[in-house]
């Protein structure tokens, strides 16, 4: 007859081999090594004109994207065809109406108290998608032609657009020198006088 210390020898002796094989099968997590390069997928870039799916991300809010395809497609055409006015006179409504969305959320632009800059910060979150940026650096584009002059916007949204255009000759309270010399290196059109 066997033993009682031999069952219990032999349970001991499976359940300690049960568990050495499961410490040897088990999954570990390695620490990364800092000499060794990191993961970056071929063929993309942190440039949202690179990968044009991060591109034309957003925040999936409808209006805003309403918005925002409204100065991506009037913009794309105005640079498609920059002596259209009627193509013009569209970028310009939607510029206006992108910027006017902008600022029914944060309606301070320069001296701000601690509720603008709240409202300014749930601005800059609402606004600042890939495709925002994508929208914006369209619109670098468009005012980097003499397509888009002084008095093509309202007064309450001029300062804005110039803004998001990096247009410092649009802007009225810009320094003068700086709209100077924008004015001077900005590409010019033979369709404009």
């Amino acid at each position: 007859m066997i033993g009682y210390r031999l069952v219990a020898i032999t349970i001991v002796v499976a359940f300690i081999s049960c568990a050495a094989v499961l410490e040897l099968f088990r999954v570990r997590q390695v620490m990364p090594n800092p000499n060794l390069p990191t993961f970056h997928r071929v063929g993309t870039s942190d440039d949202p004109r690179d990968n044009k799916a991060d591109a034309y991300e957003s925040d999936h809010d409808v209006v805003r994207d309403r918005l925002r395809q409204g100065v991506q497609s009037t913009a794309n055409n105005l640079l498609a065809s920059p002596c259209n006015a009627y193509l013009r006179d569209q970028y310009i409504t939607a510029a206006t109406n992108y910027a006017r969305a902008w600022l029914s959320i944060a309606p301070c632009l320069q001296k701000c108290g601690s509720k603008e800059r709240a409202q300014m910060e749930l601005a800059i979150k609402a606004f600042n998608t890939p495709f925002d940026k994508t929208v914006r650096d369209l619109m670098r584009q468009v005012h980097n032609t003499d397509t888009i002059r002084e008095g093509d916007f309202g007064q309450d949204v001029v300062v804005k657009v110039a803004g998001m255009a990096s247009d410092w000759a649009l802007d009225p309270t810009a320094d003068p020198a700086a709209r100077k010399t924008m004015k001077e290196n900005r590409r010019q059109l033979s369709c404009r006088p």
